[in-house]
């Protein structure tokens, strides 16, 4: 596996975030996982209607996110109205999983704001 496939950029070493995506992979299957990326590959671009949202919205990122990177989370974040926008430093695709206080920090602090 790749880290853009992984997502974990410098990160897909430490600790159990190999470990983790490796059994996730094993638990989903072959055959779910190509449901996955053919639902992903099919699904419409609905950038159009992001600025017709009108709830509080955080959009967040890893620094290194090779499968979405920052740029098109920027483009999220400026096309809906009054959006927060949180880059998560040293960290890839999956930030839950590879920055997981700094992700807790974040949506704390965001659902206080």
């Amino acid at each position: 596996m790749s880290e853009l496939t992984l997502g974990c950029t410098s990160r897909l070493n430490e600790g159990s975030c190999f470990a983790t995506i490796q059994t996730s992979a094993h638990n989903v299957g072959e055959a779910a996982f190509l449901r996955q990326q053919r639902a992903i590959m099919s699904r419409t671009d609905a950038r159009s209607v992001l600025p017709s949202i009108r709830c509080s919205t955080l959009v967040m990122c890893g620094d290194q996110d090779a499968l979405t990177p920052r740029d098109l989370h920027e483009e999220m974040a400026a096309a809906i109205p009054s959006a927060k926008l949180v880059v998560i430093d040293d960290c890839g695709h999956l930030t839950p999983l590879e920055r997981p206080d700094l992700t807790t920090s974040a949506l704390r602090a965001w659902l206080q704001s």
